[in-house]
């Protein structure tokens, strides 16, 4: 007689989980998340009017991605890139071959192709947010340079032009929809020059 009771409860037990992690998934409500990341990007636009100026640094060396060989490899296609890895940020850098662990400020310049920035640090921040610049393309062909700062460092200039800012909610279920905005994905225009430098150690082992 007690089992309709038992199943009751489990059928209650059940629709209360599934009602949690449904609520758990939904978009952010407008007004609140989304508000403070507004404020936050609003804030950042009204501090950098006119132009947008950051520096990264790291005392870690160049890394070179696993899926390209060395100039010297056989299975090399002529070119090559490093990784600059800052703490919040980083930044591809590829170049023509032959270039080796050798290479001077020179043979970085003569020999590079583009950078391909995968987070520049905008310093922005909002709880569930993470933000970023907007680039007109994803690679940079003009405006990189290599400098010598002070013995044993590497600086890379980078003067661009960046299009404003883009937000992704980080909530779990909150995935950025293409055909939109919406409570997941924010978009703020701000054109304005970009100049950036990363800084890091001057040792090109990864060339070799």
């Amino acid at each position: 007689m007690g089992y309709p009771r038992v199943l009751g409860r489990a059928l209650r037990a059940v629709a209360s989980v599934v009602l949690v992690a449904s609520c758990a998934e939904q978009p952010l409500s407008p007004g609140s998340d989304v508000e403070a990341a507004e404020q936050a990007i609003s804030a950042w636009v009204a501090a950098n009017p006119a132009q947008w100026a950051a520096a990264a640094e790291t005392r870690v060396a160049p890394s070179r991605p696993a899926w390209t060989p060395s100039c010297t490899n056989p299975t090399s296609n002529d070119y090559i890139s490093l990784r600059l890895t800052t703490r919040r940020d980083n930044i591809e850098l590829a170049f023509r071959c032959p270039l080796n662990e050798h290479a001077t400020i020179q043979d970085l310049q003569e020999h590079f192709v583009h950078a391909v920035p995968w987070n520049l640090p905008t310093g922005i921040a909002s709880p569930n947010w993470r933000f970023q610049a907007w680039l007109p393309l994803s690679s940079i062909y003009n405006g990189v340079t290599f400098h010598t700062p002070q013995p044993g460092l590497l600086a890379v200039d980078i003067e661009s032009t960046m299009l404003g800012i883009r937000a992704e909610n980080t909530r779990r279920g909150c995935a950025p929809i293409a055909d939109g905005l919406s409570a997941c994905l924010l978009e703020r225009a701000h054109r304005v020059p970009l100049r950036m430098r990363f800084t890091v150690l001057s040792d090109l082992t990864a060339l070799r």
